[in-house]
């Protein structure tokens, strides 16, 4: 652990402590509980700490805290200081400093510090839930004096409404913040907890709209994170899927590893720093002037989108008609059915940098070439095992386009792939991964996601040395088609170890753990290292992908 992190750990103990006490259920949440899931504690590079608490949960809690919190810490939220305008509630550390540019005004959370997430009941009936999600955009925007929050606000799949926002917003110069704050509130924080009423909980964070599923609460369940047993929702897995996609049991390349920018310190108290500034800040001026410079930008941020949008879709056709023309008389078809994927990768590579690229992603741009060149490109992803990557393709597609039947059965098995990666790695049911398995492996027998589950299923059910060395020879021929594949090394070195041979299987897991980035497998590995005699600094200093 990092000096931060063993301070955030300190944290959620004294948290932990206080609602046990009080019997309140919280969740850890996002990195917090993927690293616990995942690592068995911090994810490497994380510097923050998330929990989810529901609405009635955060309601016990707002009556205990003054009574429980040490002088050392405090608790920042909307309803305890005027200037703290963030919809999320925050645990502070006033030893130290975390100062982040949006809180630097309101100086009240301005410590390192556990952040809460409540988690608001979303109502079931259809014409309720579509103006839920419109209303809740809007409060989180209007309660967020010192930055915008929903960033995409022409985006056809995001829920914003600029009119609306507009509506409230000039109500709220007629009659004030609180009043329209307060109306809102009463909107949209007014349904029950129950099964009758509601499937969903929201967040209240306006970066994004983040829905779960109610049934993925029901119980906590207790996961090693570090040294001490905390609570994550009961379908953890699920959630990861919901919150960070298909992907989410991979550690993701450095460029894309999550950090923050704030000044910081862990010996220095932030009223230090505080202290020192505001006394030269008139705080009612200071806070008029981001609000209208917020307002500017939610404004210019909708003209600038609406151009954005109109030109990713001339680039679109631009790509189109270099596509097409390069590809023209080139038999992608014939070269699927002759197992040629590297010379197909070279063929598509244009079409799925454009295809995928992430603005073209965001916006849901659609780069209208023919259905031959689609689906060749699908049945690709779907073979190397980018399965989510189809997904995206598929997902612009379908809101352009009806599918033919050739996409149709491309659709099917990216969701049959799909399903087995839910059933192993969400559901632990190899029973349910094996079945989908042998109703496609035997029609696509090229495709790495069935290899893969194959040897799983069948290495799990081996009993006999004749059937694993068969897993063990066939593990290596299809390494000998996939070389770096550190899945299918890991898959073959859990046969050599069901045979007893321990020293082929430690060198197998060694030489896997530098080859995957699969965070499940990798602590899997990390974990039967160490079982079978491995020095823990040889585990930890062995290379990783």
């Amino acid at each position: 652990m990092t000096p931060v992190q063993e301070n955030l750990l300190k944290l959620l103990k004294e948290i932990d402590a206080i609602c046990k006490k009080h019997d309140i259920t919280y969740y850890l949440a996002g990195g917090t509980a993927l690293g616990a899931v995942r690592n068995n504690g911090f994810l490497p590079w994380d510097d923050d700490m998330d929990l989810y608490i529901t609405r009635e949960n955060w309601k016990k809690l707002e009556k205990v805290i003054d009574s429980e919190i040490r002088p050392d810490r405090g608790y920042a939220s909307t309803v305890r200081n005027e200037l703290y305008r963030n919809p999320i509630l925050r645990y502070v550390d006033k030893n130290t400093t975390t100062i982040y540019r949006s809180q630097a005004l309101a100086g009240a959370a301005c410590g390192q510090h556990v952040e809460f997430m409540v988690m608001d009941p979303v109502p079931k009936d259809p014409e309720k839930y579509k103006e839920f999600r419109r209303l809740m955009l809007v409060y989180t925007e209007l309660l967020t004096s010192y930055f915008v929050v929903n960033r995409q606000v022409v985006n056809h799949d995001s829920d914003f409404d600029y009119e609306t926002y507009k509506y409230y917003l000039d109500m709220m110069e007629e009659r004030g913040r609180a009043y329209v704050l307060g109306l809102l509130e009463d909107k949209i924080f007014s349904y029950s907890d129950t099964d009758e009423e509601c499937d969903y909980y929201c967040l209240r964070w306006g970066l994004r709209i983040l829905m779960y599923e109610r049934k993925n609460y029901r119980t906590p369940r207790l996961e090693q994170f570090e040294d001490v047993l905390v609570p994550v929702g009961c379908c953890a897995e699920g959630i990861f899927r919901e919150a960070y996609g298909d992907t989410w049991m991979y550690i993701p390349e450095v460029q894309e590893q999550e950090t923050h920018t704030s000044l910081h310190s862990l010996t220095m108290s932030y009223v230090n720093y505080i202290d020192d500034y505001l006394i030269f800040m008139d705080k009612e001026k200071a806070l008029a002037d981001y609000w209208e410079y917020k307002k500017d930008r939610v404004d210019i941020l909708y003209d600038r989108e609406k151009n954005n949008q109109n030109r990713l879709r001339l680039l679109a056709v631009k790509h189109r008609m270099r596509i097409e023309r390069e590809l023209e008389g080139i038999d992608l078809r014939g070269m699927l059915r002759q197992r040629r994927y590297k010379e197909l990768r070279t063929a598509l590579s244009r079409y799925l940098s454009a295809q995928l690229a992430g603005e073209f992603n965001k916006w849901q741009v659609f780069v209208d070439v023919n259905d031959g060149i689609i689906y060749a490109a699908l049945m690709l992803l779907i073979t190397e095992g980018k399965y989510y990557q189809a997904r995206k393709i598929l997902k612009i597609y379908r809101f352009n386009r009806e599918p033919d039947e050739d996409i149709l059965a491309a659709e099917s098995l990216m969701n049959a792939v799909r399903n087995i990666s839910i059933a192993i790695y969400d559901h632990k049911d190899l029973s349910e991964a094996g079945r989908i398995c042998e109703m496609w492996y035997p029609q696509y027998p090229d495709v790495i996601d069935l290899i893969r589950c194959d040897l799983l299923v069948r290495t799990s059910k081996a009993d006999d040395n004749k059937s694993l060395y068969d897993i063990v020879n066939e593990a290596q021929k299809h390494i000998d088609r996939h070389p770096g594949d550190g899945e299918l090394m890991k898959l073959r070195g859990d046969a050599l170890l069901k045979l007893g041979h321990e020293e082929e299987a430690v060198a197998a897991y060694l030489t896997a753990r530098a080859n995957t980035r699969n965070g499940i497998i990798l602590n899997e590995m990390r974990k039967k290292l160490l079982a079978l005699g491995v020095d823990e600094q040889v585990v930890k200093n062995a290379p990783l992908l």
